[in-house]
């Protein structure tokens, strides 16, 4: 048995500390597997290593870009799209949540079933997958210049518990100007015959601020947005209305057919489009102002 690896299995269950092993030959086999992240170097002693291993790199020099570099960023990526998955989901599951007491817990549902089974696979999906690609704070240069950087990952800074309950916050916040004001707007609303707005009338709106909202709000929390987050973003959200275009032309139920051009024939429609999403993210864009202006500089 290698000396490296009683070593690593010591470190990682006495002082239970993230570990890294790397090794260029097939004696490191054991340490690399011991390891929680396995780097294995490609070169005169063989493949063993690098087939052991979670990742592979020519020269051990490279380990700075793959620490500092490509491993920063992708702790920086994969915490904000956890954060923004458990944000959308909270924020669209919560608006369902307040119906139910205007209800009164009667069972009876507020978002059509297809609205729910594609607000995760189409209307949402898309901008957070780039964000995942691409999002980055620093770049490579000044990420191997200051490797003090390093340390945010080490001590969880964007994945703490605070980060989340800040997340969650503004999630219950914008829940309920969406709900609250969807709702109390619509009862003096009137459609062009004079009729009242109905329930999926009201879910409709409802449903596309959430789109809206939760699309734009992600754009507030990227470090840097190209061309196709503009264009994931906004595809997101014209997909929603493309489908509920779609989907109101079809006779599915009563309740569903024609909505969208009944919402569209009244100024609430237009109003509550607008006025909605600013609202619901104004907290949060001054929150985000307030953090850059009294923060820590740099």
């Amino acid at each position: 048995m290698n000396s490296g690896e009683p070593v690593t299995r010591l470190v990682k269950k006495g002082a239970r500390r993230i570990t890294l092993s790397i090794g260029d030959g097939a004696n490191d086999v054991g340490m690399i597997h011991a390891a929680h992240v396995g780097v294995g170097i490609s070169g005169m002693e063989g493949m063993q290593s690098v087939m052991a291993s979670d990742f592979a790199i020519a020269q051990f020099r490279f380990l700075t870009d793959l620490l500092l570099v490509h491993g920063r960023w992708s702790y920086l990526r994969v915490c904000k799209v956890v954060s923004y998955f458990f944000y959308k989901n909270l924020t669209f599951t919560l608006t369902q949540f307040y119906f139910t007491f205007q209800t009164g817990f009667s069972g009876q549902r507020f978002y059509d079933d297809w609205f729910q089974t594609l607000y995760n696979v189409i209307f949402t999906s898309l901008p957070v997958i780039f964000v995942g690609l691409l999002d980055k704070d620093v770049s490579a240069f000044l990420s191997k210049k200051y490797p003090e950087l390093y340390r945010e990952g080490i001590k969880n800074t964007f994945f703490r518990f605070r980060v989340l309950g800040i997340v969650a916050f503004f999630s219950v916040y914008q829940s309920i100007v969406v709900y609250n004001f969807v709702i109390s707007s619509s009862s003096e609303s009137l459609t062009s015959s004079g009729k009242m707005l109905g329930q999926w009338d009201v879910s409709t709106m409802a449903f596309t601020c959430v789109v809206i909202t939760v699309n734009l709000r992600l754009l507030m929390t990227c470090n840097i947005i190209t061309k196709w987050h503009q264009l994931s973003v906004g595809g997101s959200i014209l997909a929603w209305f493309l489908f509920i275009f779609v989907y109101s032309l079809c006779f599915t139920y009563k309740g569903i057919f024609y909505t969208i051009f009944v919402l569209m024939s009244t100024f609430y429609f237009y109003l509550t489009l607008v006025l909605v999403p600013i609202t619901a993210l104004l907290g949060e864009f001054l929150y985000q102002g307030m953090t850059l202006l009294l923060g820590p500089p740099g």
